[in-house]
């Protein structure tokens, strides 16, 4: 819109009267469309509310399986047979290491272990 006194005036600014400026136009309301709505790209994910439900049934869900998992294992060490048997596998397997230099400076060139990476 052109004024007489100043010359052309962009859309959505008017000019001042007493001074001249220009100002905004208040009261207008501005809208833009990049073609798709936003909530209509995201009618498949879910609110923020409803994910935040999920990670707590789910973390809820996990302590309640550690919680089994543990009485579980309570009762497995009670059973003073079991116990004995994972003692007497354990002592087995340190045996089979006796005599084996835990790290490679200590083998020589020729030595059995020297090449192995793992036992």
């Amino acid at each position: 819109m052109a004024e007489a006194g100043g010359g052309c005036v962009p859309a959505g600014w008017d000019r001042d009267a007493a001074t001249g400026k220009l100002r905004p136009v208040k009261g207008e309301v501005l809208s833009f469309s990049f073609g798709d709505d936003a909530t209509e790209a995201k009618k498949g994910a879910p609110s923020l509310q409803d994910g935040f439900k999920g990670f707590r049934k789910a973390k809820l869900k996990a302590a309640r399986n550690r919680a089994a998992q543990e009485e579980e294992e309570d009762a497995m060490r009670k059973e003073p047979a079991k116990m004995l048997q994972l003692r007497e596998l354990f002592i087995e397997r340190c045996k089979s290491y006796y005599g084996v230099p835990y790290h490679k400076k200590y083998h020589g060139l020729e030595g059995l272990y020297f090449q192995q990476s793992s036992i």
